[in-house]
């Protein structure tokens, strides 16, 4: 059996990375990784711990160093999610190892947003986006609604079949297996333009009940008002096109990192902030890889 594990410090960082097998450990980001400094063999997995505990005496004043089992191998990551290089929150904290493939699916999807962030603008400059007129609509709201909740759809499609999900007709009982997966119930964000504004958690309860649809308010409006117009009309207000176009933004920065789906110093990332992001747990971290092959995709298991 073999495992990694990332050794923090007592603040929580990351100091080192093992790899563990039944005998022997060793730290992959040393060199020599075997016959080093931080190198140990002995007659079980018990007994290699208790052999780390004497040899550096983690354990006589309080620990010094925790270990944590990764559940992901150095060097393996899941395509299309952004997950931390250290623990814990913060806006610069997430990142995505990527492929040379993404780099075409991450400029479709900055430029969508680019568009979605325009038109929000334009219809904000008409009707000014506070209190009561939140729940206004009209055909170019209702227009934009629908054309972001798409690209979001278009997302969740997208990491569902990057990791493996074979989709006939998905819908949103198949959706909401993202909710848990990325954490997106814990981003919120603000518009830099309508700083009045308080932040907005788009998936803020998704997932919670059995209704996948219903938990999306901006996502149930855009159902009913695309197949109901005249019925439905009212539906399509700037306060659920707004969140829809939150909804954009946190899928993207989901996937790829702050910077990579909203570009380092353009525009896009100087329109949205990171209010809230999730509390990432030591084994969910990516683990740079140490054996010279580069970073590998596997499927996350849903």
């Amino acid at each position: 059996m073999t495992d990694h594990y990332a050794q923090l410090d007592l603040v929580g960082s990351r100091v080192g990375t093992w790899e563990f097998t039944d005998t022997e450990c060793y730290r992959l980001d040393s060199e020599p990784r075997r016959g080093g400094l931080y190198h140990y063999t002995a007659a079980d997995q018990d007994a290699l711990w208790t052999l780390l505990g004497e040899k550096n005496g983690w354990y006589k004043e309080g620990p010094t160093a925790t270990f944590h089992r990764l559940d992901l191998f150095a060097g393996k990551f899941h395509r299309r999610m952004a997950r931390p290089e250290q623990p814990g929150r913060g806006r610069d904290n997430i990142w995505y190892p990527g492929e040379a493939a993404d780099r075409v699916t991450i400029a479709k999807a900055r430029g969508q947003l680019a568009v979605l962030t325009r038109k929000l603008e334009e219809l904000c400059q008409t009707v000014h986006p506070e209190g009561t007129n939140l729940d206004v609509y009209g055909h170019d709201i209702r227009n934009l609604l629908i054309l972001a909740s798409t690209e979001v759809e278009a997302h969740w499609r997208g990491v569902l079949t990057s990791n493996g999900q074979v989709l006939e007709r998905p819908n949103t009982a198949d959706y909401v297996k993202l909710a848990a997966a990325m954490r997106l119930r814990e981003y919120s964000i603000s518009i830099s333009a309508f700083p009045w504004l308080g932040p907005i958690a788009p998936f803020g309860n998704w997932g919670t009940t059995r209704k996948p649809t219903q938990e999306l308010a901006w996502y149930a409006a855009y159902n009913e008002t695309k197949h109901d117009r005249d019925g439905q009309f009212s539906r399509a207000t700037l306060r659920h096109a707004m969140e829809a176009v939150c909804a954009s933004v946190v899928m993207t920065v989901a996937q790829y990192g702050l910077e990579r789906a909203l570009g380092d110093g353009s525009l896009l990332i100087a329109n949205y902030a990171l209010v809230d992001t999730p509390d990432w747990k030591p084994a969910d971290l990516y683990t740079p890889p140490y054996d010279g092959a580069g970073w590998t995709a596997v499927p996350f298991a849903f």
